[in-house]
């Protein structure tokens, strides 16, 4: 009785942990387009500045990381920072966007930020999802779910002969006293 308990109690478990990636797939993609937004917006002004300036973005940058006071090197430096950061998220995004179910979390592992990940946790919501993609997941979680518990099982099992002193072995300690004939 209790083992049939606990074999649902950990298919569901499982069930619904492993259903619930794809909705934070989502909202991951979602905090992702917002920081992507945001970078890009911040390096919209230089861009500008090099097209009215008659240089390119590396141009500008370089002219103020070059050369020059410590001040101007500082500001080229984290402007070049906001550009690369701004690239990194495009580049995340469009990949993340486009990937297929079956790779996406290929993709995600490719492109996995830390920091957004935390903020997707932050305002992390779980679902009810229903999509086929969502199915195939509670699927695999049930199985590692129960997996998870019969590993379990034998361990304790395997703990509990030890702490009685009986070993893995076809004899019994009533077979290891008795002489065989």
């Amino acid at each position: 009785m209790l083992a049939r308990v606990l074999n649902g109690l950990f298919g569901v478990a499982g069930a619904g942990s492993a259903s619930q990636l794809p909705a934070f797939y989502q909202q991951y993609t979602l905090v992702l387009k917002g920081m992507l937004t945001k970078a890009e917006r911040d390096a919209e002004p230089l861009r500008e500045f090099a097209l009215k300036a008659g240089k390119s973005l590396d141009e500008l940058l370089e002219g103020l990381t070059g050369n020059n006071p410590e001040f101007a090197a500082l500001i080229g430096e984290g402007a070049r920072n906001d550009l690369r950061q701004a690239l990194e998220y495009r580049e995340a995004y469009d990949a993340l966007a486009s990937a297929g179910p079956l790779e996406r979390w290929y993709v995600f592992g490719q492109h996995f930020d830390a920091e957004i990940a935390s903020k997707t946790f932050e305002s992390f919501e779980p679902a009810v999802p229903v999509t086929p993609e969502a199915a195939a997941y509670a699927g695999i979680g049930l199985l590692l779910g129960l997996l998870l518990l019969a590993g379990g099982e034998r361990g304790m099992k395997g703990a509990v002969r030890r702490a009685r002193g009986r070993k893995d072995s076809p004899h019994t300690a009533r077979d290891l006293r008795e002489p065989h004939l």
